[in-house]
């Protein structure tokens, strides 16, 4: 009887962590769409919507509401971004930011192993989280260039129309992608 009690308690001490872990680092959204529409939206979300609609177009199994991000929701490791975050920030529940991330770097010939469930994320011309920060320049050439204030290269790229934004940032690949009030 001792054995088994002490069997069931071991199997429940390694369970627990990993049940914990889907709660904390729930998997990347899988929206209905994958759009991403300068500057307007960012997958189907777009500024001024409800967080429940948008919690609910993203897969409904965000991590919301923690004591640090009360008026969040995320998707993937809250601390390791490696295989890709999501986050939507909604003060009074309607959503004024939306971001996409990735942390990782490079695999075979330095190119981005960017996760699928941010890759799938991307713009009508292709732009994704992965993409040479270059080819925001050239897909959309009336964005503004923003740059480093030391070294002067470009940094990120922003698209307004004056109410919302969307910026395309990094380093030499888009690593962040964020859509907000401007």
């Amino acid at each position: 009887m001792k054995l088994a009690v002490a069997v069931i308690a071991a199997a429940l001490a390694f369970a627990a962590p990993a049940a914990a872990s889907n709660v904390t680092n729930p998997k990347m959204p899988k929206p209905d769409s994958h759009r991403i529409a300068p500057p307007t939206s960012l997958g189907g979300i777009s500024l001024g919507d409800e967080l429940k609609a948008s919690e609910k177009a993203w897969g409904g199994r965000g991590f919301c509401g923690t004591n640090v991000l009360p008026d969040n929701c995320f998707w993937g490791d809250f601390y390791d971004s490696l295989d890709g975050r999501a986050e939507i920030q909604a003060p009074g529940g309607i959503v004024d930011w939306v971001q996409i991330s990735w942390s990782g770097c490079c695999g075979k010939r330095d190119m981005p192993e960017v996760r699928k469930g941010v890759a799938n994320f991307h713009t009508k011309k292709g732009i994704r989280l992965g993409s040479k920060l270059s080819e925001v320049g050239k897909a959309y050439p009336n964005a503004t260039k923003i740059k480093h204030n030391r070294s002067g290269r470009i940094q990120a790229y922003k698209i307004s129309d004056g109410e919302s934004a969307l910026i395309f940032g990094g380093g030499h690949f888009v690593s962040y992608i964020t859509l907000y009030e401007d």
